[in-house]
């Protein structure tokens, strides 16, 4: 495997990692508040964040 390939294979990683916990934070947040202001106004809470 050369170094180019390696790399593109650790950017990937990162990249379902970082998907990954983007969206468990998103769950944790709905389930500790999950009656907190309306659905859009977290939508638009949670599109800021990201």
């Amino acid at each position: 495997m050369n170094f180019i390939s390696l790399l593109q294979e650790v950017n990937q990683t990162d990249l379902v990692l970082a998907k990954g916990r983007t969206k468990f934070r998103h769950q944790i947040e709905e389930e500790v508040r999950p009656h907190v202001g309306s659905v859009t106004e977290r939508r638009a809470i949670n599109r800021y964040r990201e």
